[in-house]
């Protein structure tokens, strides 16, 4: 309906709008519309309509933008965003003493801001005071009154501040126009618009009270002719109730309803959905839409997108449609976002996504401020890692996967210092490290002070901000960064996400100036504050500044919301998302909103149903609406918008099958030929090849690999993992060499049993060097733990070997002596911290006592244990090593650099205890064990476990090395040091087998396990590991199956 305080009956404003186009006089016309986007569409359709395709003067305003030009011409202010409003609403509450939210001990956390940000606005749009919200409250119980006491006085606190400033948001704009007498609005107004006679307002739902004051004002500037475009129905109260109110008021201020000339022209299906949508009118004949309407259900969002993807792609070929004559909306677009983008790029389709991004989503930016925040947190690694991982703050990719790689092996947490001392120690210690080759320790010495190198670079880019600084120096030195970072260029050298990046850089500077100039403004310029105090404001600003990526003219696919649509017109429509939950949303009244003024159910339901009613006006070829079925995992309900809908057409229906036969991408295409195996090659498909660039040779290729691995994953084959079986070896001749060159080199027992278990994860982790990063975390591990009681216990019995002392259990005397030695070794070792992390309180209490009991811990059941089984047999020998190990810790009376050889392979190693007997002639081998698991029988008789039988060959040789006689091998016992009593202790590893029964064989059949081993590496044989129970040997606790063809 058209609405006027116009003596007149009927009008076309279509014709109005015509008529000024084609004289030429479009100056003369003010068209006032609800949002941005609107006023760029209609300005372009102007253009294009004008006689010469250009024009001097198009007045397209929204009501915001009209209202600021006018009090721009009363009284110069600041324009307040949305940003700069939550910093000092955040400032408004922490300068209060309040009641209800005195629950909140520091500070007002974001998301309740965030609904405070809203709220305050809105009543500022509405014309709603701190004292209406105090008169209010006494209307309310306690919890109530107390509530909306602190919102009001916030409120109050908020508003004085903007007035105080100068800064404005809509709402006091709103307000102060009204403020603003007759004669002085009307001189205002021709001051800008000199030569406007018609205002034209269109598109609106809904009015402010303070809207519709202004509208009055307008309406009464003589010699202008005012229209208002109002979409209302008082008959079809589902859609338009909420709109009751408003044009009462319009009608009281002396509005009339006038015959609208254009509706001649309504098409019957917006007549019929704007008479009879949510009705629920019985016997309603369908009108048949099949030709013209489409519904259709996908699996999941990603499935929809993809199907609204075919659609349109179908839509641009077959119809040589041009693709921004297309639009797709959502109601909730944040659920559809990054789908869109990921599936819209893969399949092809240039699209224009109006989501509006927030700052703290800007990838350059969330790189500032986490930068900045590694000064607040002290080096916390997650800042290092965030900022860095950017890429928009230079160092280089190198360094930073490096400096994540020492911080996990070092397990650095947090603190500049520590970050330096902790890798200059480690740089120091590196000459003793255990079970280290040449090649590794240079690497670790580059890896080490490249990292100290990188924590350098850091300390000095943020050097500045150490200090107090006021808020102009804060500023300046900001800005400094951000240039001396080259952060521009990064932005440039990354084309995929240009436009967003600079745009999302640029509100930055222009969010942080606003704010920093409004709080120098406050505070003056020469007061200081931390770093703490700058980041707050920024944290706050960016996470309400919004922007948006600039849309490019007549250029792909528009992807936005339903309320961006409103009023626009589109060839082709697709509404997606439609379920329920994203439309209608859920209702869910604002708590912080005083009762009388929060929204209720019915008024909820009502703005949405026009909301859906509005989209529904905006296409004029065909409209598809769709909806996902699921959603990790649930099932989602059909919208009951699409439900009321469809009571009033007759619509086309499709579903995933309609859309399973097209291909829209080359990624599609090429798993299309997967399938088929490329058995049949015709013209037409090579002629797709050539056209999409694809190597049909190549893809043959690889589907006969694929067949070899599944037919059988332990034949010989290069694609199996045995490398060097073909003749035809791609592998350089250095690759050769380093493979014949494990036929000489050290090996440890661990590496060989990795081989033993998976001979693919060897290759990866040993032959590739393939390292794993890991998250740095301060706990004690269990490997940590061990050293530490491994060379506690070493101390300790070498010390009893000086002094010639042997436990006795019926000497009480020398047990406590024993008991105090022990105890004092392990204090100094713990307090001279030769370990990575700091032992936590539990870990120390297992050591020395629960509660303070010695008795209730490791170290005394260890003595008493001892003393106890020491009969036969006694410790002798401790930490013995043998082969190229680096270990300031290890026994100096049996200790050999030279390694163990079995036929000529080379093994290293070190040996936790050996017990000789009290004759001489025998020896037993002690390994301590954390958790005290022992190896079963068959894995050492099938050479998975080997570490026992090649320690009791290793110690047999170096015994007649020394003794110049042959000792007998006797028992591999398991030490198990945990901490539980029942678990504590010597557990034997027993021989049982019918053709293995002594040590000695199971130590030949041990060296010829190992023979074969390194005869396969040297052959290059690493195929996926062999055993039937490899889930639980190997594969469970992997952390290569991102790369292992089990897994994948």
């Amino acid at each position: 309906m058209i609405i006027t305080r116009l003596n007149i009956d009927k009008v076309d404003l279509d014709n109005l709008i015509n008529q000024k186009i084609d004289s030429d006089k479009i100056e003369e016309l003010l068209l006032v519309v609800p949002t941005n986007r609107k006023a760029r569409t209609v300005k372009k359709e102007i253009i294009s309509l004008m006689p010469a395709k250009s024009a001097h003067t198009i007045n397209v305003e929204t009501l915001g933008t009209l209202s600021s030009k006018l009090l721009k011409q009363f009284q110069p202010f600041r324009q307040l965003s949305e940003a700069s409003s939550t910093v000092f609403i955040k400032q408004s509450a922490a300068e209060l003493k309040l009641r209800y939210f005195s629950l909140y001990k520091n500070e007002i956390p974001f998301g309740t801001l965030d609904r405070l940000k809203n709220i305050f606005s809105e009543y500022k749009r509405h014309g709603i005071s701190p004292k209406s919200l105090r008169d209010e409250s006494e209307k309310l119980d306690k919890t109530e009154k107390l509530k909306t006491l602190d919102i009001a006085d916030i409120f109050e606190k908020y508003v004085e501040k903007c007035s105080k400033l100068n800064a404005y948001e809509l709402g006091d704009i709103y307000q102060k126009i009204l403020t603003i007498n007759d004669e002085d609005f009307y001189k205002y107004f021709f001051t800008i618009y000199s030569a406007v006679n018609l205002i034209i307002i269109d598109g609106f739902d809904e009015f402010t009270v303070l809207e519709q004051e202004i509208i009055k004002k307008l309406s009464l500037i003589d010699k202008i002719d005012l229209f208002i475009n109002f979409d209302y129905n008082k008959k079809n109260i589902y859609l338009f109730s909420h709109l009751d109110k408003c044009f009462e008021r319009f009608q009281s201020d002396g509005f009339n309803i006038i015959i609208d000339l254009s509706e001649l022209r309504t098409t019957q299906f917006r007549q019929t959905i704007r008479d009879y949508l949510f009705t629920n009118l019985q016997n309603h004949k369908k009108l048949d839409c099949r030709e013209k309407i489409f519904i259709h259900s996908a699996f999941n969002r990603e499935k929809e997108v993809e199907n609204i993807s075919k659609e349109i792609k179908k839509i641009i070929i077959d119809k040589y449609v041009e693709p921004h004559k297309i639009c797709v909306a959502f109601n909730l677009i944040q659920n559809y976002s990054s789908i869109v983008r990921d599936i819209f790029e893969k399949n092809g389709l240039p699209f224009n996504l109006s989501d509006r991004i927030s700052l703290d989503n800007s990838n350059p930016v969330k790189a500032v401020i986490n930068f900045l925040e590694i000064a607040e947190n002290d080096f916390y690694y997650k800042n290092i890692f965030r900022a860095l991982t950017s890429g928009f703050i230079e160092t280089g990719e190198k360094e930073l996967s490096n400096l994540h790689m020492v911080s996990s092996q070092l397990k650095i947490v947090s603190g500049k210092e520590n970050w330096k001392t902790t890798i200059t120690e480690a740089l120091n210690n590196l000459a003793f490290d255990t079970e280290i080759e040449e090649d590794e320790q240079q690497r670790k010495i580059e890896s080490y002070k490249q990292a100290l190198e990188t924590i350098s670079q850091i300390e000095k880019k943020l050097q500045p901000f150490e200090v107090k600084l006021s808020i102009p120096e804060f500023s300046e030195k900001l800005l400094e960064f951000i240039y001396q970072s080259k952060i521009a260029e990064k932005i440039l050298i990354d084309s995929d996400n240009l436009e967003e990046n600079v745009r999302g850089m640029a509100a930055f500077i222009d969010t942080f100036k606003e704010v920093f100039d409004l709080l120098t403004d406050e505070y003056g310029s020469d007061k200081k504050f931390n770093l703490h105090f700058f980041l707050d404001q920024l944290r706050t600003a960016c996470s309400w500044a919004r922007f948006n990526v600039k849309e490019k003219s007549n250029y792909g696919v528009q992807i936005t919301s339903l309320e961006e649509i409103r009023g626009l017109k589109f060839d082709y429509l697709f509404i997606g998302g439609l379920c329920d939950g994203d439309l209608p949303t859920r209702y869910s009244p604002e708590v912080f909103h005083s009762p009388s003024f929060r929204k209720k159910a019915f008024t909820h339901q009502t703005d949405e149903r026009n909301l859906f009613y509005q989209a529904l006006l905006t296409w004029k070829e065909k409209l598809f609406l769709s909806y996902p079925e699921t959603e990790a995992g649930r099932e989602l309900v059909k919208s009951s918008f699409l439900s009321e809908f469809e009571k009033l057409f007759e619509v086309n229906k499709k579903n995933n099958k309609d859309y399973q036969d097209i291909i829209t991408s080359i990624e599609e295409f090429e798993t299309e030929l997967g399938k088929a195996e490329l058995n049949f090659v015709d013209d037409e498909l090579n002629r797709l090849s050539v056209k999409f660039n694809l190597n049909l040779q190549q893809i043959s290729n690889s589907i006969s690999i694929e067949k070899i691995r599944e037919e059988d994953q332990f034949s010989v084959s290069p694609y199996t993992g045995f490398i060097l079986s073909d003749e035809k070896t791609l592998l350089s001749e250095a690759a050769i060499a380093k493979l014949n060159s494990y036929l000489n080199r050290q090996h440890s027992i661990t590496q060989l049993e990795t081989y033993a278990k998976c001979p693919f994860k060897f290759f990866v982790e040993k032959v590739l060097n393939v390292q794993l990063i890991e998250e740095p975390t301060e706990d004690i591990e269990a490997l940590e733990m061990g050293n530490i009681l491994h060379n506690i216990l070493y101390i300790f019995y070498t010390e009893l070997r000086k002094q010639n002392i042997r436990l006795d259990t019926n000497d009480k005397n020398l047990i406590s002596r024993c008991l105090k030695m022990i105890n004092e070794i392990a204090e100094q070792k713990i307090s001279q911290n030769a370990f990575k992390s700091p032992l936590t309180f539990y870990e120390k209490e297992k050591i020395f006592g629960i509660g303070g009991n010695k008795s209730e811990s490791i170290l005394s059941r260890f003595i008493e244990y001892e003393a106890e089984n020491n009969n036969d047999y006694y410790p002798t020998y401790f930490e013995v090593r043998f082969g190229s190990i680096r270990d300031e810790n290890s026994d100096d009376q049996l200790s050999n650099a030279e390694p163990i050889k079995i036929d000529g392979i080379k093994l290293k190693g070190k040996i936790d205890r050996i017990d000789l007997s009290k004759s001489d002639d025998s020896f037993s081998i002690v390994d301590y064990k954390l958790r005290g698991k022992k190896p079963t029988f068959r894995e050492l008789k099938e050479g998975i476990s080997l570490q026992l039988p090649v320690y009791l060959f290793a110690a047999s040789e170096l015994l007649k090395s020394k003794y110049n006689k042959k000792f007998s091998p006797d028992q591999m016992i398991i030490y198990s040091l945990k901490y539980s009593v029942d678990d504590f202790g010597k557990k034997p590893v027993s021989i049982r087998d019918k053709e293995i029964k002594t040590s000695e064989q199971l130590i030949q059949t041990t060296h010829n396990h190992i023979k074969k081993y390194i005869e396969q590496i040297s052959r290059g044989q690493f195929g996926l590991s062999p055993h039937e129970e490899r889930e639980q040997l190997v594969c469970r606790y992997c952390s290569f199956e991102g790369v292992c063809r089990i897994k994948n």
